[in-house]
């Protein structure tokens, strides 16, 4: 096989993958077009060109780490429901991929982690999976939304 030719497969699968995160209404960056074997991606950053700063190396109040945590684990749902997606550690797959349920506790790992370094109650490994993959959320009711219910899974 032509590495060339694989390469402009995986750009052109990314860009499908980013568009629909971005239809889900989920953060990313904004995909523009494949060229050749090159996914071109809107800029992140801001107006005067200063890329925006890498996680390890952004600025976070430690107020606002809850708040992300929730954030993320919504969207981490979102992606798998919506958008048929698992992120498996900066490669997005299809969720019904052999690996999907691996890199998806994986990711979930990392994210507990993560968190966890700056005191933030997670729900942890089992409890966020099951969140992220259960189908309906909450009961019968239906009265609650899913950030209601993330903060109540949380508080339990």
């Amino acid at each position: 096989r032509n590495p060339r030719k694989m390469v402009r497969l995986w750009a052109e699968k990314e860009m499908r993958n980013l568009k629909r995160l971005v239809a889900a209404g989920i953060y990313c960056p904004d995909p523009v077009e494949v060229k050749e074997n090159v996914l071109v991606m809107k800029f992140l950053g801001d107006k005067e060109g200063w890329a925006s700063p890498r996680l390890k190396d952004a600025e976070i109040p430690s107020s606002d780490y809850p708040s992300l945590y929730q954030e993320l684990v919504l969207n981490m749902r979102r992606m798998y429901h919506q958008c048929k997606l698992v992120h498996a550690d900066l490669s997005d797959v299809e969720h019904d991929h052999p690996a999907a349920y691996d890199f998806l506790r994986k990711d979930i790992k990392n994210v507990e982690e993560y968190f966890g370094r700056f005191g933030v109650t997670g729900l942890g490994i089992r409890r966020c999976f099951d969140f992220i993959t259960r189908e309906v959320l909450g009961g019968d009711s239906g009265t609650l939304d899913e950030r209601e219910i993330l903060v109540q899974w949380i508080s339990e």
